[in-house]
């Protein structure tokens, strides 16, 4: 399996006891309290990284807090990378940072840092890509007590950290030079597909590619020589094996459901194999 590791590096401040990060971030300017991270991103398979809609893979590297461990690097642990999931609240893309690290007296934590790639202002691709909101909690996960709030970014404008960043991408697991390269390729032109699908403006977003996993739509349709509208909804998937209940095979389904008027709907669907229960 071909897979893509690099390294990067984000830096900002944190407030302690706050949890609206942009007010975390004045609070950590005004006293000082840094907070950075140095961490290696690896994707093992891009195949399966690109097909699955979770698009995950794992972070490793140290994490540094002046309120905690001073300038001390915290070894991350478990940690996850999530790049351009759909956020179950929000609905935006996002990317996700989330791992644990043990301050220097073992008290654990829990650093959770979102990107929201949403074209909510103008040309705003650069902000999005570049500010991590960031929350730490006491303990394993964030159900636990928050620590602080803040914000981080990674330096476009610094050429060093960009420098850094893309000399220190490389392609594994993969034997010959071809396979290096087609590799690259589809790992960027999955970043540039996403990307295009936020930014682009309306007009340029008339392509669709069907072949993605979880494609969800809902509304309301007419038929031809009728006055009203009947809700419909739709939905079709790839899924690799044990998503999302646990079965044995990767498989394919699609589904559409039009309102028959009477309060019921009409079900028409295929899918790759039947399943127990459905």
């Amino acid at each position: 399996m071909a897979g893509i590791r690099f390294k990067e590096t984000m830096d900002g401040t944190l407030g302690e006891n706050i949890k609206d990060f942009r007010t975390g971030e004045d609070y950590g300017i005004r006293h000082k309290n840094e907070i950075k991270f140095d961490v290696e991103i690896e994707i093992d398979s891009v195949d399966k990284f690109i097909s699955v809609s979770s698009h995950l893979a794992s972070l490793r590297g140290e994490f540094f807090c002046k309120s905690l461990g001073g300038e001390e690097g915290m070894t991350i642990n478990n940690g996850t990378f999530n790049l351009f999931s759909i956020g179950t609240s929000s609905g935006h893309r996002e990317m996700l940072y989330r791992f644990n690290f043990n301050a220097p007296d073992g008290k654990e934590y829990y650093f959770s840092g979102v990107k929201d790639i949403f074209n909510d202002k103008g040309i705003d691709i650069f902000e999005d890509m570049t500010t991590l909101f960031v929350g730490i909690y006491e303990g394993n996960d964030d159900t636990g007590r928050i620590y602080g709030s803040g914000v981080m970014y990674f330096r476009i404008g610094d050429l060093r950290s960009l420098i850094k960043m893309l000399k220190s991408s490389e392609v594994t697991g993969a034997k010959y030079p071809w396979t290096k390269w087609i590799t690259m390729r589809k790992f960027m032109a999955f970043v540039i597909k996403e990307t295009w699908k936020t930014y682009a403006p309306p007009v340029a977003r008339f392509v669709y590619d069907t072949k993605y996993e979880n494609l969800v739509l809902s509304g309301n349709l007419r038929a031809d020589g009728e006055d009203s509208v009947r809700p419909f909804f739709f939905f079709s998937g790839e899924h690799e094996k044990g998503f999302p209940w646990g079965d044995d095979t990767a498989m394919s389904d699609v589904a559409l459901l039009i309102a028959d008027g009477s309060g019921k709907y009409q079900r028409f669907g295929i899918t790759w194999h039947s399943l127990e229960g459905l």
